[in-house]
């Protein structure tokens, strides 16, 4: 942070509010319409690490899009609710099948630190992201509105 220039820091987060913000409008002024449905955004843990990963993880200005999109959901959460529509956020850890190969490999020490850093032992998967997206979507959520779900296998505790 102390090297970059404004410009980099503030293009995550443009990025996400400019992205979160139209797909989420559009998509709930069309539920909000048909008085139903169930929005789910997607952040990360950069928005909750740890002092240790704090330390070593470099973010720049993407975990203040994190928190950002975080509390988009929830803004948006409480003008859809009346119209019966939900929003659910999840917050998922890295996901390592997305790395390149020299970083995702078992043995390597990306692999290892960040493995190590999960009360699980590892790291999510796509398809534990995918499934915690279409549970928070799905019927058997219709509780949940403006929550953020934490889908990090441990490596975040607690929500904030």
């Amino acid at each position: 942070l102390l090297e970059m220039v404004a410009g980099d820091f503030v293009l995550p987060v443009t990025i996400a509010m400019n992205s979160h913000f139209l797909t989420v409008q559009a998509a709930g002024r069309r539920m909000a319409q048909a008085g139903s449905g169930a929005i789910v955004t997607l952040s990360a843990s950069a928005t909750a690490l740890s002092a240790r990963d704090r330390k070593w993880h470099k973010t720049g200005g993407f975990g203040v899009a994190c928190a950002a999109i975080e509390e988009l959901s929830r803004s948006f959460a409480g003008e859809l609710g009346p119209h019966g529509v939900r929003v659910v956020c999840l917050r998922s850890d890295a996901i390592s099948e997305t790395w390149s190969p020299e970083h995702r490999d078992e043995g390597s020490p990306t692999k290892i630190w960040m493995d190590g850093g999960s009360l699980l032992g590892s790291l999510p998967t796509l398809q534990q992201l995918a499934d915690a997206a279409a549970f928070a979507a799905s019927d058997r959520a219709s509780a949940m509105t403006g929550a953020i779900l934490n889908v990090t296998r441990g490596s975040v505790m607690g929500i904030g």
